[in-house]
């Protein structure tokens, strides 16, 4: 099973992204799956598995241990795979 909350590092596998963009993004509250909170000079970033799923158009089943992917959209799980 997948954990519920993701690092930006994962999240920017998943998204093809690079981890400036993700971050940038989250502290600019730009994206639907996640935020950032700044306290005194560090940034703190909590990314929702199941938020950024949701975003992807992936679909889940929610358990107590974490996620379980059921179906992907084949693009995404082609760039996925890309990624390994």
């Amino acid at each position: 099973m997948e954990s519920l909350v993701i690092t930006v590092q994962e999240a920017a596998k998943i998204l093809n992204q690079g981890h400036t963009k993700i971050h940038n993004s989250l502290q600019q509250g730009k994206v639907p799956f996640g935020y950032a909170t700044k306290m005194e000079n560090q940034w703190s970033y909590t990314i929702s598995r199941a938020k950024l799923y949701d975003f992807l158009g992936i679909k889940y089943i929610a358990t107590l241990e974490g996620l379980e992917i059921i179906e992907a959209p084949k693009e995404l799980t082609d760039s996925m795979s890309a990624n390994e």
